[in-house]
């Protein structure tokens, strides 16, 4: 009997957005087996190699980037097209530094590891806004929600009372006003979060 494999399910841009996250968390164990290399004696394809036998996402999504070499492309080619593939600042930045230290010869071993101790860093402050931002878009929803249900629940124990809302002129100007409002409201709350997560 075959196991379940949720991943078989999911449209290709959610497993393609899965795989990618994947990449970036395990990308920092690949810097540092990398740094380990340099400083065991081999050249950067070598150490290049080394970390890529791992089998992590990252390992793999370097490997295939490496195998360009073997057509032609360079390494300094083959590892920029590998970031514009994964667009994303963490590959950018390990593309900038590679390339640095292939150019300059300096000493890279040490500058990867503080690569991989940045990303991490930058992980784990991108996962503690993500919370946050998730704790605001809920407290957005409830001081949404928060007068919505307050008025259903004055039409169900006092409907005489809020029956000049929807009988006369200037009630119902009331209530869209504040249905509009509550609205922006909302919409509000929610750019002010994004504009914060981005």
């Amino acid at each position: 009997m075959m196991a379940f494999e949720p991943h078989h399910f999911l449209p290709a841009w959610a497993l393609r957005a899965r795989n990618r996250m994947a990449l970036l968390r395990d990308l920092p164990d690949v810097i540092e087996v990398v740094a380990r290399s340099l400083r065991s004696g081999h050249n950067l394809h070598g150490a290049l190699s080394d970390a890529l036998q791992a089998g992590t996402p990252a390992g793999r999504s370097l490997a295939q980037a490496l195998r360009r070499t073997e057509h032609g492309a360079t390494l300094s080619e083959a590892l920029r097209d590998w970031a514009v593939e994964i667009d994303h600042g963490d590959a950018t930045l390990l593309c900038s530094v590679l390339e640095m230290g292939s150019l300059t010869g300096a000493a890279l071993a040490d500058t990867l590891d503080r690569t991989a101790a940045t990303l991490r860093e930058r992980s784990e402050l991108e996962r503690e806004i993500a919370a946050l931002a998730s704790q605001s878009r809920a407290s957005a929803l409830v001081l949404t929600l928060a007068p919505l249900g307050f008025l259903a629940a004055l039409f169900v124990l006092d409907p005489s009372t809020t029956a000049v809302l929807v009988t006369t002129g200037p009630g119902v100007a009331f209530l869209v006003g504040g249905l509009v409002l509550d609205t922006v409201g909302f919409v509000w709350m929610q750019r002010l979060v994004a504009g914060v997560t981005q």
